[in-house]
């Protein structure tokens, strides 16, 4: 603001938030470049000045789904917000970002916004590498009344990489066995409802 001292890294920021301004609003590609007039002033003033080119609103072409080895592309895709034929929205693909990575079922999701021969019309590209989504637990414990107890389960987030979840535990001593068998359909028959059952 007029009247601040001059910050590089807050002319950066500034300009990136101008730049998610238009992104919002379906704009890409928005050339932001900045000037500082009056260097060499005495009393130690700058003028700064922003340049922005005007960038035309796009629609997405195709999205492109890259290092997905075991999770399939309906349950990355149904976590998107934006799709192909949309108007371009970065906030929508920031939120489909943040979605993705809350699924746990990935280490890192990366995006690139891609050009094509049609003006106002882009590809998103979409990188992801796989984590792993599978956890094993063990326990020992002893009371007055079950005496040893032996406890084994098995969780997977992502079985089939079909984004279900399923469990098994067993847990036995001397006195009684417990066995429990679960599943969880976060998207039963692709509708956002989650299906959740144990025997």
């Amino acid at each position: 603001k007029k009247g601040d001292v001059f910050d590089e890294r807050v002319l950066e920021e500034s300009k990136k938030n101008i730049n998610d301004f238009f992104e919002k609003d379906g704009f890409t590609f928005v050339k932001i470049e900045h000037k500082i007039l009056n260097k060499d002033n005495k009393d130690a003033k700058l003028d700064l000045k922003f340049f922005i080119t005007e960038a035309v609103k796009s629609y997405v072409r195709r999205i492109n789904i890259n290092g997905n080895t075991r999770t399939l592309d309906k349950v990355i895709r149904r976590e998107l917000l934006i799709l192909e034929g949309d108007p371009f929205n970065g906030q929508k693909l920031k939120d489909s970002l943040n979605a993705l990575k809350r699924l746990g079922y990935f280490k890192s999701v990366d995006v690139k916004i891609l050009k094509t021969d049609t003006p106002g019309v882009v590809d998103i590209e979409l990188d992801v590498q796989e984590n792993l989504t599978g956890s094993f637990s063990f326990g020992v414990g002893y009371d007055s009344v079950e005496k040893t107890t032996v406890a084994v389960g098995l969780e997977e987030k992502n079985f089939l990489g079909k984004g279900i979840k399923t469990r098994i535990s067993i847990q036995t001593s001397e006195k009684s066995s417990k066995y429990n068998i679960g599943i969880t359909e976060p998207y039963f028959q692709d509708t956002p409802l989650s299906l959740s059952g144990d025997i």
